[in-house]
């Protein structure tokens, strides 16, 4: 009787949704490098934070995933026409439109007229898997990053945040990135607006002609991109075995048919989850009911949920759902 009753918990569908934790990574990371500066641009939003006396919560953050070029821009609003504007003003109007623009699935950045501008400007629109923040890795790290500098600054005034954000930007583009081993100002300046970086540009030499310069110039910066290049890949690489010797084998097999188990909060809609959190998140389920799985790729997995909707989840926020066995 002992056996037959393990047996029954053990593939009981409601009481796996309390009993089993998704592991944490069930695939390889999948890397998407950039190949110049200014090409394929990160962008997020961090918020909401406290409303400052200029009625900003939100903060806007665009980074480039090459050079690590990074701007924020404080928010009042994050309707898709601010963001499309502050995204043209503060960015396309300063470096150029890039080619590539990585976001999450916010309302913001998938509705018609946010999709419409980057078309408008030839801007491919790239979306990240939902609930997985390592495929837009750098803007949550340095969303991190600002959050715990910001708290040495505010200290029992938390509602000035927004006078602090463009001296903090300024100071981590002249600060070497651990990633590709110089400053972001580095890769998208002629120089970095910092004295201690005036010896890494080709100085003016007074006897040398235009032609000269512009040959040295041009030389100093080919050296340059090569060696952000080659740490940027050296990096990831090393990001990508950290991440990759964290994954718990044997990984799960997903077919086309079965009944996965959802991670909460990726299964749930925002006026849902709203609702859901008003219980305490220590006493609720770990994972919803399960859901058909209708396509299955290397790294994600799309599902169907009980409105009709698919959505495609990454495989770290799905588990295969427990059957019963027919005789029990």
């Amino acid at each position: 009787m002992s056996v037959d009753s393990y047996s029954t918990v053990r593939m009981c569908p409601d009481c796996a949704k309390t009993r089993i934790k998704l592991r944490k990574h069930n695939s390889e990371l999948k890397t998407f490098p950039p190949s110049g500066p200014l090409e394929y641009i990160a962008i997020d939003i961090l918020g909401e934070l406290p409303r400052t006396p200029r009625g900003n919560r939100y903060l806007l953050v665009m980074t480039d995933r090459y050079s690590k070029l990074t701007r924020m821009v404080p928010l009042k609003r994050i309707t898709a026409e601010t963001v499309a504007q502050a995204f043209i003003s503060h960015w396309v109007f300063v470096y150029g439109a890039p080619v590539k623009l990585l976001s999450d699935n916010g309302g913001q950045f998938t509705s018609r007229f946010f999709l419409a501008v980057c078309k408008i400007l030839s801007i491919e629109s790239v979306f990240t898997t939902a609930y997985h923040p390592q495929t837009n890795g750098h803007v949550e790290r340095f969303n991190r990053t600002l959050v715990s500098t910001l708290r040495n600054y505010l200290a029992d005034n938390q509602r000035d945040w927004d006078q602090y954000t463009d001296a903090l930007t300024y100071g981590y583009n002249c600060t070497v990135n651990r990633m590709i081993g110089m400053k972001p100002f580095d890769l998208v300046l002629s120089r970095t607006p910092s004295p201690l970086a005036l010896q890494q540009t080709p100085r003016l030499d007074p006897t040398a002609s235009r032609a000269q310069f512009k040959i040295r110039y041009l030389a100093w910066l080919r050296g340059l991109m090569s060696t952000a290049s080659s740490n940027l890949r050296t990096g990831r690489e090393r990001y990508k075995q950290e991440f990759d010797n964290r994954i718990r084998y044997p990984v799960p097999d997903y077919k086309v048919g079965d009944q996965v188990l959802v991670n909460r909060e990726a299964a749930l809609r925002s006026e849902e989850r709203t609702e859901k959190n008003r219980v305490n998140n220590k006493l609720a389920p770990q994972t919803e009911v399960p859901f058909p799985v209708l396509q299955v790729d290397d790294h994600t997995v799309t599902i169907l949920r009980g409105t009709g909707l698919k959505d495609r989840l990454s495989r770290d926020r799905v588990l295969k759902a427990p059957q019963l066995r027919s005789n029990v």
